[in-house]
């Protein structure tokens, strides 16, 4: 009972807080507007849970038999998320140049409505005797030709402006992300109830992480461990409850510094505005075409970059990883630009009046959920919380609101 609770509570606490907070500016976008879409977005895919458990128990025992697990399709970043990174399957393939076959999984996904060119590609895998789990809006009559569709929802993103160019701040693209993490953590679950366990990477940051994913390069399912099998909804409901939590820690404590952040961004310059940015979804799910792209987007070492070329007005965004970027703060403390970052561990004499600090409210690990018995936590929450920050920060700044 205890463990339901804690699902609950957060979900009660931010459907009540959220459109409360949405409403401060009811005509403009806003970044409280922009959390709330998206919070609306993760509760649809909490409501599809039956789905999700339902095809990851078909995909299940197909693997287990020696089938692949692909992930791709239009939406590029969601493969660049789903494969090779911490807390995600080590069995995890990309479809890019992939030729799936018979007893063969994959993932596809898109944003926005099916296209007929989805279709042909779907029949296509569903012709050669693959299991297909598609993410996308059923906006469609039509019925794909796929094993099982997680809706996405109705609402693309966040409205920038009205009129044939207008931009939004994207929501689908993000709760994809999301719907695939939950459907990985409920495939793992199901793989457990057919007495195996899937090998899942550990975040090469931790000590030890990249000799302890060495150890079991190759491998789908571990050999060395065996876990109790885990119930259907745990995991999937886990993360997102993770993920929830997280929200209404950005939402109750970091909005401050996100709206700040936002000022300088909607004072600065383009050609004095960048984002340097770690992460296996960027830049690709920053250079959505129907988002605007007020930043120069710049790919940063781990701990950051060792300089910029900005003038005082200038404006740095900087989402990170698990390391501070202290040599960009102590650049920004000296030449006055402004500087906000986000980062797990925060830098140090970072007080200053024009540098702020985002705690992007997920732990060093990169893993949001503990299954008991295996030796690591696992799903990533990194990808679709430091997106929903970024996305809010640019709705506020075009809205040109301060605080």
């Amino acid at each position: 009972m205890k463990s339901l609770t804690r699902r609950i509570v957060p979900a009660i606490v931010l459907s009540l807080v959220l459109p409360l907070l949405a409403q401060a500016h009811p005509q403009a976008p806003s970044a409280q507007a922009y959390f709330s879409l998206l919070e609306k977005g993760l509760h649809g895919i909490r409501a599809q849970m039956d789905s999700i458990v339902q095809s990851a128990d078909s995909a299940a025992p197909l693997l287990v038999a020696g089938g692949h697990l692909y992930s791709g399709g239009p939406q590029v970043d969601f493969a660049a998320e789903a494969g090779g990174r911490s807390g995600g399957l080590m069995g995890m393939k990309s479809l890019a140049g992939a030729n799936p076959v018979r007893g063969d999984v994959v993932l596809y996904a898109r944003i926005g409505p099916p296209t007929e060119e989805d279709a042909q590609t779907l029949a296509k895998f569903k012709a050669d005797g693959v299991y297909v789990v598609a993410f996308m809006p059923n906006t469609t009559d039509k019925i794909l030709p796929c094993d099982a569709l997680i809706d996405t929802g109705t609402s693309p993103g966040l409205p920038l402006s009205d009129g044939v160019d207008a931009k939004i701040c994207p929501i689908d693209s993000i709760v994809n992300i999301a719907a695939m993490w939950t459907w990985t953590a409920e495939l793992t679950a199901a793989c457990t109830r057919h007495g195996k366990m899937p090998v899942l990477y550990q975040s090469y940051g931790m000590p030890n992480g990249r000799e302890r994913d060495n150890k079991y390069e190759g491998q789908i399912f571990h050999s060395d461990m065996q876990v109790k099998p885990v119930p259907a909804q745990s995991l999937g409901n886990a993360y997102l409850d993770s993920i929830e939590l997280s929200l209404k820690r950005i939402t109750t404590q970091q909005m401050p510094a996100i709206l700040t952040a936002a000022q300088w961004l909607h004072q600065s310059p383009k050609d004095q505005s960048q984002c340097w940015f770690i992460g296996h979804m960027f830049p690709a799910h920053f250079q959505d075409v129907r988002a605007p792209q007020p930043m120069q987007l710049m790919s940063s070492p781990i701990d950051g970059p060792a300089k910029v070329e900005l003038g005082h007005d200038g404006f740095v965004l900087f989402v990170g990883y698990q390391q501070a970027p202290q040599k960009l703060v102590d650049q920004a403390s000296a030449d006055g630009f402004h500087l906000a970052y986000m980062s797990v561990t925060r830098a140090t004499h970072d007080s200053s009046d024009n540098i702020r600090y985002i705690d992007p409210a997920w732990d060093l690990p990169d893993a949001a959920v503990r299954i008991e018995g295996y030796d690591i936590p696992v799903f990533p929450p990194s990808g679709v919380l430091d997106s929903a920050i970024y996305w809010a920060i640019v709705a506020q700044a075009h809205a040109g609101e301060t605080p």
